[in-house]
């Protein structure tokens, strides 16, 4: 049997919506071996701030949404053999007026 390397590949689900004050999961689907030596999550380029768990490599658990969660979540992965990056959308549902924010 042989085994190849690779370096990390990462698919993004599509854009998400969830409603205000619920937990959300981001599942994005990481390829790679040797598996990644680093992970990273961003959310609007930025280092996460609130209420969130890093379930997996590729699994994001954002508790107890609020509007300031909306926008762009992006995953950084890399090994030895280089880098891979994707991100999604996340829109939050407001329950007070039923209308989406971005």
């Amino acid at each position: 049997m042989y085994t190849c390397a690779v370096p990390p590949v990462v698919l993004a689900p599509p854009p998400l919506t969830a409603t205000e004050s619920t937990d959300t999961l981001l599942e994005f689907i990481v390829v790679s071996h040797p598996p990644p030596s680093h992970t990273n999550y961003l959310h609007e380029g930025r280092t996460l701030v609130g209420k969130h768990d890093i379930v997996d490599v590729g699994a994001l658990l954002l508790k107890d949404v609020s509007r300031l969660g909306a926008g762009e979540y992006s995953l950084t992965v890399s090994n030895a053999l280089g880098t891979g990056y994707n991100y999604t959308t996340l829109h939050i549902l407001c329950k007070r007026y039923g209308q989406s924010v971005l």
